[in-house]
């Protein structure tokens, strides 16, 4: 309505007053007007379509106003196509520039707007050069629009507060979002909507429709149900839509609607997961209350309040464990093995909120916990890969042991074999597997002790720092290997620190400047997701949010500048915007939208993009015509695209120096030894390549090669020996080259049968 107002000169009020004098064409939603249905906007651009004087007068208008709106900017290419202004949209799209000055999804809307009419204009005025820019060009922002519509269907709940009303209406229309299932997008379209109240209204229309969809779904047959797939983010889409739209009763109705009954565990994990993102308690509470019997979807909340140090209501927890201590209720992993993981940790986070509430006492809790516990630790438990499930068993035993007031020693949880090598009388040589259980459970079971030991209370607060102290010594000496070198140990043990730091309670600046200077001294930084679990954390307790803008920028620096696939660094951006957004929307919405900056860039269509400019290279190349600045451009260009390519053996090195070399041959062993000044790619790779290419094409003679045979190469002798004798022109010249390759070829120590 604001563009409207400044475009016709006439005051906003006005404008809303004929939109509801003029009734059912019009539809007004907030700050926006809307035509009814499809019929009636072709109806009114035919009818009143402008003349061509007319119509570039409007252009005119709207043309300083497309750098401070979407809306505007979005329409002006579809104006300038029709009023015949090619060269003039061209060269708008081919210079990005004019671009709205808001969020970066608006920006690569309208860039999207003008390379898409751009193109067809120049397609109508026969500038196939340009054509062919602007297909480059679209090729890539489509790929990238498509990376960012997986990001904000994703994160449907974090688009919504981003974004602007007008964009989220926009992106609803277009029917962006997709799944595995038909009628999928309406469950993405459902949560962008139900995050504004003044849409609540649209939402309900659009799960109603998800429902239909997932009615005619149900009706499948085993078959037909494989190829169209339902994911349990999908569940808890619409479990979130319900709980925006109606209430947490209708959404814990829904959930526990599903079989298996663990799909509640799952998706009601990811909808707890959301809501603590943004601080909704409340509606936790709710849904905590709601769930009635249903276990799994109790779990899920139990289990995430936890990890941030909160629990459900007392009531809640009260039952649940009523339930669990009923000697014929024990839960069951199922096939799932996600489920398998977090169960004993969902079970030991109940346990934790019972004792925070005084609900059993310690035999009671001891108990219950020893029936979901192994027989016999695992195998898995002294791995040197992080997991959830050593994380989960070894906090339950030491739990358990700090119920129990044991002492749990270190070959208690070795299995049994492994167990029987440990307790060996002088024992001279340990093998691999009791070398990694030593170094890695050794070195993680006394921090475990000692969270225990602080979660039951049985740690006095003045003896806090020495405990920590006497642990880091007992957990070093245990590690070979220093956890500071390697970062096997280092993760757990930053999150179990941190923990206990926050279970302390008070500020404990003085403990978290150690923390922070251990963190600064590992020789190997903290992962990212440690990172964030440790931000998240720290942003929901008053003492130390200041710190997780520390947290924050460390995994943001570090996402930054690792080589990763885009799709990975988009991933991390979220994750830290989520960590975040308890303590500042400002400093989560700057993530967001770097996140959304970084799926705009180069990403999975990098190899083909990279593989249509070789084509081009190659139809370029003429021998008579050597084009050195344009060889030289394309090796730096070569250099820019390997800066995003996943994998080096992704990357077409033998496809990308042959074209170079076919551009300018001279040139090309210039840019050879510039590349090996840099490190950039294999030397010994990438020089016998150029050189069989130019013998092949006749831009070297074949004898020149060996006088280059004494640099250390992946030489194919066989070849140049084969090509040499080939323009020898007696037999005295072809001894003398045969003799001087046979004596390379002894020195390698190659096979010349």
């Amino acid at each position: 309505i604001k563009v409207l107002a400044l475009i016709s000169g006439v005051e906003e009020a006005a404008i809303r007053s004929f939109a509801i004098d003029l009734g059912r064409p019009l539809m007004m939603t907030g700050e926006t007007i809307q035509f009814f249905d499809e019929p009636a906007e072709t109806w009114f651009r035919e009818r009143f379509k402008p003349k061509a004087t007319k119509l570039a007068e409007f252009i005119g208008i709207l043309k300083p106003l497309a750098s401070k709106s979407a809306y505007a900017g979005a329409a002006l290419p579809q104006l300038m196509l029709e009023a015949s202004q090619f060269s003039e949209l061209m060269d708008l799209a081919l210079s990005s520039e004019g671009l709205p000055d808001g969020s970066p999804l608006e920006k690569r809307d309208v860039e999207l707007q003008r390379l898409q009419f751009a193109l067809k204009a120049s397609l109508r005025a026969k500038r196939y050069s340009d054509a062919a820019k602007l297909a480059l060009k679209a090729g890539g922002e489509t790929a990238g629009e498509n990376r960012q519509n997986n990001l904000i269907q994703e994160n449907t709940d974090l688009a919504a507060v981003f974004m602007d009303v007008n964009l989220v209406q926009e992106l609803v229309s277009r029917r962006t979002f997709g799944g595995g299932w038909l009628g999928s997008h309406h469950a993405y379209e459902a949560g962008l909507l139900s995050a504004q109240p003044d849409l609540h209204g649209d939402a309900r229309s659009r799960l109603r429709m998800a429902h239909e969809w997932l009615r005619n779904w149900s009706k499948l047959n085993k078959d037909e149900r494989h190829n169209e797939t339902l994911e349990d983010t999908d569940i808890a889409e619409m479990a979130m839509v319900h709980l925006n739209v109606h209430s947490a009763a209708d959404a814990a109705n829904y959930l526990r609607s599903w079989k298996p009954r663990d799909i509640s565990f799952r998706a009601g994990t990811i909808l707890a997961k959301r809501l603590i993102d943004h601080k909704r308690y409340f509606n936790l509470d709710d849904l905590a209350v709601a769930a009635g019997n249903d276990l799994g979807l109790i779990l899920a909340i139990t289990l995430e309040l936890r990890r941030i140090h909160r629990y459900p209501p007392k009531k809640v927890v009260e039952r649940t464990l009523r339930l669990l201590c009923n000697s014929s209720v024990k839960l069951s992993s199922g096939k799932q093995s996600d489920y398998e993981e977090n169960l004993l940790g969902a079970v030991a986070a109940l346990l934790e909120a019972g004792c925070q509430l005084s609900l059993r006492t310690s035999n009671e809790f001891a108990s219950l916990l020893n029936r979901y516990l192994p027989d016999n630790p695992p195998r898995s438990l002294s791995s040197s890969f992080i997991s959830n499930s050593r994380f989960h068993l070894l906090r339950a035993y030491s739990l358990k042991a700090a119920l129990d007031d044991q002492i749990l020693e270190l070959n208690d949880l070795a299995h049994l074999e492994l167990r029987k090598e440990l307790e060996k009388q002088n024992a001279h040589y340990d093998s691999q597997d009791a070398r990694e259980f030593k170094e890695n459970v050794g070195a993680l079971l006394p921090w475990h002790q000692l969270w225990a030991r602080v979660f039951l209370g049985k740690l006095p607060k003045d003896r806090l720092g020495a405990a920590i102290t006497n642990t880091r010594i007992a957990s070093s000496k245990a590690a070979k290997t220093s956890y500071r070198e390697e970062s096997h140990t280092s993760n757990e043990i930053a999150r179990l620190w941190f923990d206990i730091l926050v279970m302390a309670g008070g500020s404990q600046e003085v403990r978290l400047d150690e923390f922070d200077a251990w963190i600064a001294s590992l020789k190997h930084p903290l992962f990212t997701t440690t990172l964030n679990n440790i931000t998240r954390v720290a942003a929901r307790h008053e003492p130390t949010q200041t710190r997780s803008f520390d947290y924050a920028r460390q995994s943001f620096e570090l996402t930054k500048n690792v080589r990763e696939d885009t799709n990975s660094k988009v991933t991390s951006y979220i994750d830290i915007a989520r960590a975040i957004l308890a303590v500042s929307e400002s400093e989560a919405s700057a993530y967001f939208n770097h996140a959304v900056e970084v799926a705009s860039n180069i990403g999975d269509e990098n190899l083909d993009r990279w593989s249509s400019i070789l084509y081009l290279a190659d139809r370029a190349a003429d021998p008579s015509k050597p084009v050195p600045e344009i060889a030289y451009k394309l090796s730096r260009c070569a250099e820019l695209t390997y800066d995003y390519v996943d994998r080096d053996k992704h990357f077409d090195w033998e496809a990308t120096i042959r074209a170079i070399a076919a551009l300018c041959p001279s040139s090309c062993m210039t840019i050879l030894s510039r590349w090996r000044d840099r490190q950039f790619g294999l030397p010994e790779r990438l020089l016998p390549e150029a050189i069989k290419f130019l013998v092949e094409n006749r831009s070297l003679d074949p004898l020149a090669p060996l006088s280059l045979i004494g640099f250390r190469a992946q030489w194919d002798e066989a070849q140049l020996l084969n090509s040499a004798l080939g323009v020898c022109e007696s037999k005295s010249q072809k001894s003398v080259v045969s003799n001087y390759l046979y004596r390379y070829m002894r020195l390698d120590e190659h096979d010349v049968s």
